[in-house]
C-alpha cells in the first residue's frame, strides 16, 4: 500500500493518506460512487482508476466495475483513456480487470516493451470494450501484429492508429487484410513510410472498404499514389481524408479534383504538399468536390 500511496496522486485530492492506507472495500465503493457522481473530467477519471488499482480481485470489485461501467457510459468516451505504461493496468503479467472500464489505450515510446504490451492487451478478454488503440513511436514486431490481427477481442475497435512505426511490406499486407475489426471506421497510418507500392496493397484489401476516416499524413505519397486513391472504388464510404505532409504536386491535385469515387468526402486535407496555385485553384473549382471542405 505504501507504493500505491506514493504513486496515486489523484485519490489524495479526495481523502487523507491515512484513510487511503487503511480503507476497506466498503470505503472504496463509497469513494467510487462519489467520484462517479462528480462532473466528468480527466482528474475524476484517473481517480476512479486509482480506486480499482488499490482493490484486490474479488466479487465486490467485479460488481464495482460493472457499476462503474454503467455510470461512466454517460461520460465522454475520450476521457476513458490509459497509457500502456501505467503499471496497474496489468496484474501478474496479464491485462487487469481495470481494462473493463477503459475505452482507449495508447502504446507510446520506442521501447522493447511496446511489442510485449501490445500482445498482452490484444490477447485479453478485458479488451472487448476498447474502441481505440493507438500505437506511436513504439517498436512493434511481426509477432505483435500477428496477435493484433488474430485477436478475438477487438470487435468494438473503431479507431486504430499507427504513428511513426516501421512496417515491412509483409506487415503492411497483414494490416490491410485484417478481418477481425468489424467496427473499424477510422484508420490512422501516419509517418510509417507508406508509398505507392503499399497504397496498392491497401486498395486491394477488404478492410479499406469500411473506412470513413483515413489519415495518411507525413508519408511518401506522390501523384501516382493519389491517382490510385482518387479512382478506387474501395473508398466510396470515405468521408475524411488527410494527405498532409506528402509529396503531392499539381497532377495529384488534378486527380483528386476529377475523382468520382471521393464525392462523399466531407473534408480533404492536402496541406503541406508541393501544390502550386494552379493545382489549388483546380481543387477549389472542382464540381465533384463542391461539398467538400478542402484544407490547403
Amino acid at each position: 500500500m505504501e507504493e500505491l500511496l506514493s504513486t496515486f496522486n489523484f485519490l489524495s485530492l479526495y481523502r487523507t493518506p491515512d484513510f487511503l492506507k487503511n480503507m476497506g472495500n466498503s470505503d472504496r465503493l463509497q469513494l467510487l460512487i462519489e467520484l462517479l457522481q462528480s462532473n466528468p473530467s480527466e482528474q475524476h477519471w484517473k481517480a476512479v482508476c486509482e480506486v480499482f488499482a488499490s482493490w484486490s480481485e474479488n466479487e465486490e470489485k467485479r460488481k464495482a466495475l460493472d457499476l462503474a461501467n454503467q455510470r461512466l457510459s454517460s461520460w465522454n468516451i475520450d476521457l476513458r483513456y490509459l497509457p500502456s505504461s501505467w503499471k496497474y493496468l496489468y496484474n501478474n503479467g496479464q491485462l487487469s480487470s481495470i481494462a473493463k472500464i477503459v475505452r482507449s489505450i495508447g502504446i507510446y515510446g520506442r521501447e522493447e516493451n511496446g511489442n510485449r504490451l501490445l500482445k498482452i492487451i490484444v490477447c485479453s478478454p478485458y479488451s472487448e470494450n476498447l474502441y481505440s488503440l493507438i500505437i506511436n513511436k513504439s517498436e512493434i514486431y511481426t509477432d505483435g501484429l500477428r496477435e493484433l490481427f488474430a485477436s478475438n477481442y477487438l470487435q468494438n475497435i473503431s479507431t486504430l492508429a499507427f504513428e511513426v512505426v516501421t512496417f515491412s511490406e509483409e506487415e503492411t499486407s497483414k494490416l490491410f487484410s485484417a478481418t477481425n475489426l468489424p467496427k473499424l471506421t477510422t484508420l490512422i497510418i501516419r509517418e510509417i513510410g507508406l508509398n505507392t507500392k503499399r497504397i496498392v496493397i491497401l486498395l486491394q484489401s477488404r478492410l479499406i472498404q469500411q473506412i470513413e476516416h483515413l489519415d495518411l499524413s507525413n508519408n511518401l505519397l506522390n501523384d501516382k499514389s493519389v491517382f490510385l486513391l482518387s479512382f478506387s472504388s474501395m473508398l466510396l464510404n470515405l468521408k475524411y481524408l488527410n494527405l498532409t505532409g506528402n509529396y503531392i504536386r499539381d497532377e495529384g491535385a488534378k486527380a483528386l479534383a476529377n475523382s468520382t469515387t471521393l464525392s462523399n468526402l466531407k473534408e480533404l486535407n492536402i496541406s503541406q504538399n508541393h501544390i502550386t496555385k494552379t493545382g489549388k485553384d483546380i481543387l477549389c473549382q472542382s464540381i465533384l468536390l463542391n461539398k467538400t471542405k478542402i484544407i490547403l
